[in-house]
């Protein structure tokens, strides 16, 4: 398979296992808070766009895809992952 096709399947598997809508992937992706703005609704036409061909996913996206379904096969609750101000990631709570 190649590269793009293996980044887009590791894209669109990772949200579907996690259980994330478009607008929680685009939170998680555009390392926003839970609390503030609108959960990721204006990145939601970016994870659209990518899911339906129009974009590619780059090899860091199909990192972070495939990292994030791998802490949530280990019991962490991907979803409610906290950033600060800066983009880091405060916590991960288990499920």
């Amino acid at each position: 398979m190649d590269s793009k096709l293996r980044n887009k399947k590791l894209y669109m598997e990772a949200r579907q296992i996690t259980g994330a809508s478009q607008n929680d992937w685009a939170r998680l992706f555009n390392l926003e808070p839970i609390t503030g703005k609108k959960h990721g609704q204006k990145g939601q036409p970016n994870v659209a766009a990518k899911e339906s061909g129009a974009k590619g996913v780059n090899f860091a996206e199909g990192l972070a895809s495939e990292l994030l379904r791998f802490l949530d096969a280990e019991g962490y609750d991907v979803l409610k992952t906290q950033f600060d101000e800066n983009g880091q990631i405060t916590s991960i709570p288990k499920k």
